[in-house]
């Protein structure tokens, strides 16, 4: 659980902002995962971003969540996260999901799909989304207490997992690229693998890790059980994780092309953000879903 009251670390709105508007005006996104949430409002008629908000907590073994009281103070204190929203969509950042073919999936064995993953958890509500890049379907588990809250505090929410949102990317970016593609998406605690040739999805897979040398160690593992070389892949990396100095240099000796996942930003920024480069990637991320 959250080991501290101070969870926020970045807002800004702009001053045209009215969080009580009740129109179809604003949109809000949230990324949310083991140790953060970060917000993104979209107004829908000017076609801008108009607010940003990113909230961390410290975690520790496996008591990394946020409670749902504690969650539930966060939504309500925020002037940004306590609107009105007509659409609200929440991307799940939390570990563990597999992916079924279309053929196969059968919505009643939701729980058996991740079975090796949560067990019988009954914290974990397991849900799934159509992936239809690869017609298939992934499933997830998110938890139950922390869905609860969101669902109290909005209504018309959507949940999809971080990899539906990575798969879909990969293909409206780089599903023309003839030779082959890694792309890594770190999170605090694990990080997402892709491999794609040729259009066509060749490995996704999710690992956990403690520290940067263990990042980069499963990867070269991963890299070597699909027989590409380190030295002449191309690796695609997002997520704060890899995008630290420390870590960059570390890859740097033992990878040979390794670039930032860039997203292309769909939004213009209002005039009273700021957007350093600090914020830049995870306003990429989350701008990019409005389009």
């Amino acid at each position: 659980m959250a080991t501290g009251n101070n969870t926020l670390r970045f807002s800004q709105v702009d001053l045209l902002f009215n969080a009580e508007l009740r129109s179809e005006q604003y949109r809000l996104i949230l990324l949310l995962g083991d140790g953060f949430l970060h917000a993104l409002v979209a107004d829908t008629i000017n076609k801008t971003c108009i607010g940003m908000e990113f909230h961390a907590w410290e975690t520790s073994g496996d008591g990394a969540l946020v409670t749902k009281a504690e969650l539930t103070k966060i939504l309500n204190a925020s002037p940004v996260l306590n609107g009105y929203y007509s659409r609200v969509e929440i991307i799940s950042g939390f570990a563990c999901n597999t992916l079924v073919p279309s053929a196969l999936y059968d919505p009643s064995s939701l729980k058996q799909y991740v079975q090796l993953e949560y067990g019988d958890d009954p914290s974990v509500k397991v849900l799934s989304d159509h992936v239809l890049a690869i017609e298939a379907r992934n499933v997830y588990g998110f938890p139950d207490q922390l869905r609860d809250a969101l669902i109290f505090k909005y209504p018309n929410l959507s949940i999809r997992h971080s990899g539906t949102v990575m798969i879909g990317s990969i293909f409206r970016l780089y599903r023309h690229q003839p030779l082959a593609q890694v792309f890594v998406q770190s999170f605090r605690q694990h990080f997402e693998f892709y491999v794609m040739e040729k259009g066509r999805l060749l490995m996704a897979n999710h690992f956990p890790y403690q520290s940067e040398e263990e990042l980069l160690y499963f990867i070269m593992s991963a890299l070597e059980a699909n027989g590409m070389d380190a030295e002449s892949t191309p690796i695609h990396f997002s997520g704060r994780s890899t995008q630290r100095a420390s870590f960059q240099a570390l890859a740097q000796k033992y990878l040979g092309q390794t670039h930032a996942f860039s997203l292309p930003a769909s939004l213009p920024v209002a005039p009273a953000l700021q957007i350093g480069e600090a914020t830049k990637e995870i306003f990429l991320y989350l701008s990019y879903l409005c389009v």
